[in-house]
């Protein structure tokens, strides 16, 4: 990663509440190689809004005749 790359996660991560996770490790030519995945982090009251959304859409839609 260059240090560009590394400076945009970084911001990420500070300013819209990214979390960084490792998603593997590889070895390479003797050299470790790491996966980095950026996830959005959510708080308990995000998670509630979310999933009432996702209900609230669900039944919008099961509730139409065809």
């Amino acid at each position: 990663m260059t240090r560009r790359e590394i400076n945009q996660i970084s911001d990420l991560v500070k300013r819209e509440k990214y979390v960084i996770i490792p998603g593997g490790l590889f070895l390479q030519n003797r050299k470790i190689k790491v996966e980095l995945n950026l996830c959005k982090y959510n708080r308990n009251y995000e998670k509630e809004t979310s999933k009432k959304y996702k209900r609230n859409k669900r039944n919008k839609y099961s509730d139409d005749e065809y």
